[in-house]
């Protein structure tokens, strides 16, 4: 069955809020507040991969007070996206597995959340062999590959043109299952949204088992991305 699979990348923005602002509930926050009104319209679950740290802020700062309301809240899911925004994960590999821990434990300090998460998209869809079987045994069952034709994590030229062409790769060395990104809402041109609908149509002619709809937290804020999100969101109820 081909499912939406909604996502944010770059998220560190309600954690933020959170520490700054120590609001009363998690819904305070501009991207959450947005998003609930989506879950009770539309039913959606969301996935957000976070950043642990950039600049000023890093997860450990977080305060744990708000674990309660994120365990009612079994529809918000998170995961790892990157250590840090401006490093390149490949410049990392070798503490990957550290960071990777410190990340583990402030989410689940923070959300309760006690699992890394089926479905991932690493920053800049980079990620060593290594890298990727470490998750892969932590229990992800999917990795997002990039929306455009930049290749994706540790595939060659000829598994990266699959995946770009079938929207689905399975990789038989490491058993890792790959899909294509949608196109980022961000880029998304087509003011009548005929030729996005079109591009979600293709995951369900090609079986795809997900439809993996994302924009960045950041581009939340914008009313522009809003709408698509949740034409994305009204779409899912219709098909």
């Amino acid at each position: 069955m081909c499912k939406f699979h909604f996502s944010l990348d770059d998220v560190k923005g309600i954690f933020k809020a959170l520490i700054e602002d120590n609001p009363d509930s998690i819904f305070e926050t501009r991207t959450l507040g947005f998003l609930e009104k989506m879950h009770e319209l539309y039913d959606i679950e969301i996935d957000l991969y976070c950043t642990y740290q950039h600049y000023w802020y890093c997860m450990k700062n977080v305060s744990d007070r708000y674990k309660k309301q994120f365990l009612d809240n079994g529809w918000i899911n998170f995961g790892f996206h990157c250590f840090d925004e401006e490093r390149s994960i490949c410049d990392y590999s070798e503490n990957f597995e550290d960071e990777y821990g410190r990340f583990e434990n402030d989410i689940y300090r923070i959300t309760g959340q006690n699992d890394s998460g089926k479905v991932l998209r690493l920053h800049g869809f980079e990620g060593s062999k290594g890298i990727c079987m470490f998750l892969k045994n932590k229990g992800m069952q999917y990795l997002l590959g990039a929306d455009t034709n930049r290749n994706s994590y540790f595939l060659d030229k000829s598994a990266n043109l699959r995946l770009q062409n079938e929207l689905m790769y399975h990789d038989d060395n490491t058993g890792i299952d790959f899909i294509r990104s949608c196109t980022r809402l961000e880029d998304v041109k087509d003011a009548s949204f005929s030729e996005f609908d079109k591009e979600i149509r293709r995951y369900y002619d090609k079986r795809a088992d997900l439809i993996p709809i994302y924009t960045h937290e950041w581009q939340l804020d914008k009313s522009e991305i809003r709408n698509l999100f949740e034409n994305c969101c009204s779409i899912s109820m219709e098909m």
